[in-house]
């Protein structure tokens, strides 16, 4: 796991139900002393909920913790910080999607994939501390 190979410690999958409201209180339900470095959420929204507790609880975000979201809802680039995202191609989803499907009905090999899905936008919740682990801070 990339987790421990960077010696870190996970502090579990925290369940919750996509909304901010879920990331808000799964940061005031974590104990003191057990500050996480970086929260990877399930969505924007939740990833909103997170900053905001993180703040209530006098964390800095970025600094103390690293947020990141997924979805790049609008508004996630408008608040502040603003939120880095993961973003998917959902139109060329769906078209891989119909490819696969179309080669299954007729008995075919399913087609091969053409470049990732996903684009990870950077922006101020991860702050330096990912664009200093990668070359010249591009993913």
């Amino acid at each position: 796991m990339t987790i421990e190979k960077l010696g870190l410690q996970s502090l579990g999958v925290i369940e919750g139900d996509w909304t901010g409201e879920s990331g808000l209180n799964a940061i005031r339900n974590l104990p003191e002393g057990a500050a996480p470095l970086a929260v990877i959420a399930s969505n924007d929204l939740v990833a909103t909920g997170v900053v905001r507790g993180a703040l209530e609880r006098g964390w800095t975000v970025p600094g103390d913790l690293y947020v990141t979201g997924w979805d790049d809802l609008d508004s996630s680039a408008l608040q502040v910080p603003s939120i880095t995202t993961v973003s998917l191609d959902y139109q060329r989803l769906g078209s891989r999607s119909v490819q696969r499907l179309v080669a299954a009905l007729r008995g075919e090999p399913a087609p091969a994939p053409e470049g990732g899905l996903q684009r990870i936008i950077w922006r101020e919740s991860t702050g330096d501390f990912l664009s200093a682990k990668t070359p010249q801070g591009k993913d």
